[in-house]
């Protein structure tokens, strides 16, 4: 019987291996854009997407994925149906005994132009915690924003809280004293600014609204997962999001400068993470920072298998104890 316990513990716990680990991701880039077939197109991190053919019929393309202009996933099949998921395994402090799941790209294939020999793709990539993150200026922040009152990021952009009540917020995005994006927020929504150039978007600001407080004589908001990347310098310094939308604007005219903070409380980020969406393929890769390595791949489904498998195992073992007793029972 002790034998028995010993082997079902032991399967319970090779089931909680750390490749079931919840999947985690970050936004910090998205965009839908025409790429050519053939050319390398490069993203944050040190990442790069490359097109390597279109099938005849345009429903499907293959591409690879480059870190350092090192292949990392190769022959990947993209259709028009199923999102195509990258991820990687990782953990931040080595004397931490599960490893962590990433999501590092989701990629969906909207359009094949066989003629042109493009493709229009649409690209959400995440953060890589193995990789470096120079290239944010400001990097999974948390800030409180109060009503009317103007707060500063970097490279002259200024948030303001507009208006708010229990369940939404509304939020104003400038640059240089303009108004480049509005938006109505609830909590848990995103706000995303981006410029486009060269016809490729690049996602400058992004961050959630995490909780809203009304009180009687204050009102603020509390945004996290707050990112900033540089703005490219030969974007338009002013442009407008295309998301913008007619509304009531600000009875402020004047905005401060980069040093002129009119309202800031700055906290720690933490590591919250949206839900992820559903995926009909993912690839899962061990990361090192120093070389390119091997691949692994793997199906990522919705619902977890483990708690059913365990629930089934527990009750073989149940009734095995409990026939074990009753057949005692009898030889008595």
């Amino acid at each position: 019987m002790i034998l028995l316990l010993s082997v079902f513990l032991l399967i319970l716990v090779g089931l909680s291996h750390p490749a079931v680990a919840v999947e985690n991701k970050t936004k910090i880039h998205t965009e839908e854009t025409v790429f050519a077939i053939g050319e390398q197109y490069d993203f944050f991190q040190g990442y790069s997407i490359k097109i390597t053919e279109s099938s005849p019929t345009g429903n499907k393309i293959s591409m690879e994925i480059l870190a350092d202009d090192k292949i990392v996933k190769e022959n990947i099949v993209v259709d028009k149906e199923n999102i195509f998921r990258y991820t990687i395994e990782y953990k931040e402090d080595e004397d931490e005994e599960e490893e962590e799941i990433y999501v590092i790209f989701d990629i969906t294939l909207e359009k094949v132009y066989i003629d042109d020999l493009t493709a229009r793709l649409n690209i959400t990539q995440y953060v890589d915690p193995s990789r470096s993150t120079s290239e944010f200026i400001i990097f999974d922040r948390e800030y409180t924003l109060e009503k009317n009152t103007f707060f500063s990021l970097k490279e002259d952009y200024n948030l303001m809280l507009n208006n708010m009540d229990s369940d939404y917020a509304f939020i104003e995005l400038y640059r240089q004293g303009v108004m480049v994006k509005e938006q109505e927020m609830e909590i848990n929504n995103t706000f995303d600014y981006s410029v486009t150039v060269n016809e490729r978007e690049y996602l400058i600001i992004t961050f959630d609204l995490k909780t809203v407080f009304e009180g009687t004589s204050r009102d603020v908001v509390v945004i996290n997962h707050m990112y900033q990347l540089e703005t490219p310098s030969y974007a338009d310094p002013v442009e407008t999001d295309t998301e913008v939308e007619d509304s009531e604007k600000s009875d402020n005219n004047e905005v401060p400068g980069n040093n002129e903070v009119s309202a800031s409380n700055e906290v720690p980020g933490n590591n919250e993470v949206s839900p992820g969406d559903k995926i009909e393929e993912s690839n899962t890769q061990i990361p090192d920072t120093n070389q390119t390595v091997d691949i692994e791949d793997s199906t990522s489904d919705n619902d977890n298998p483990i708690l059913g498998i365990s629930v089934f195992l527990i009750t073989i073992m149940i009734v095995i104890i409990w026939a074990d007793l009753i057949s005692k029972r009898h030889m008595k």
